[in-house]
């Protein structure tokens, strides 16, 4: 009859718009995806990060590996005796996380310049963040020893010292403290202690080549 044919025509009619409007769907999608595809990238902000361009991706920093490489470049200026620029690659690095070994670096780099003023603050947080670390004893008692701060500096090294008592240097630091502060036999036991501890390396070193050089 003419209304079931008319019907039909308009199911018919309906059923092309559905296709049609999941054709345009599907289109206008293939679209965008081509456009953010082909889009140029944009590069990330260089306020923090300078170089290298190897550790980053767009829109994202993964910061692990780009804090170690920062960590390498870094420690490559310091070795170069580039201290400014060590200081960069270090400071970029604490600006995302705290790291004790990065502050102590980053100290040596001011302590090389003899810039002792500034280097002590990161002395000190590489302690707090690290106390057990005898060496960061010893960094900073050895920045208190150059700002004249013979009190603190022994304290610091006392502690070095009781936290690795076979260090030499902690014991050639500790004695030019006490002949800073006018303990003549302190200094004197203290280097006498050095001495033993390089001579005992040093018989350590011949002993261990003569029995390689036996087998």
């Amino acid at each position: 009859s003419g209304d079931s044919k008319t019907a039909l025509c308009r199911m018919e009619v309906d059923m092309l718009r559905r296709v049609s409007a999941i054709v345009m769907l599907v289109l206008i999608a293939a679209l965008l995806a081509t456009a953010a595809f082909a889009a140029p990238r944009k590069r990330p902000s260089t306020a923090h990060f300078l170089e290298p361009w190897s550790c980053m991706q767009p829109y994202k920093v993964y910061e692990a590996g780009c804090m170690y490489e920062l960590y390498q470049i870094g420690l490559r200026h310091l070795n170069d005796k580039q201290y400014d620029k060590a200081i960069i690659r270090f400071s970029q690095i604490l600006s995302m996380q705290e790291f004790g070994l990065v502050y102590s670096n980053r100290g040596s780099a001011h302590v090389f310049k003899g810039d002792y003023a500034k280097a002590r603050p990161d002395m000190a947080r590489a302690l707090d963040l690290d106390p057990k670390r005898a060496e960061n004893w010893f960094n900073l008692a050895r920045v208190d020893y150059e700002l004249k701060r013979y009190r603190d500096a022994l304290d610091s090294a006392n502690v070095a010292c009781d936290l690795n008592p076979d260090n030499a240097d902690f014991h050639d630091m500790r004695a030019l403290i006490h002949t800073a502060m006018r303990h003549p036999k302190r200094a004197e036991a203290d280097t006498k202690r050095a001495g033993e501890i390089r001579d005992a390396y040093e018989k350590k070193v011949l002993s261990e080549r003569a029995m390689k050089s036996e087998q």
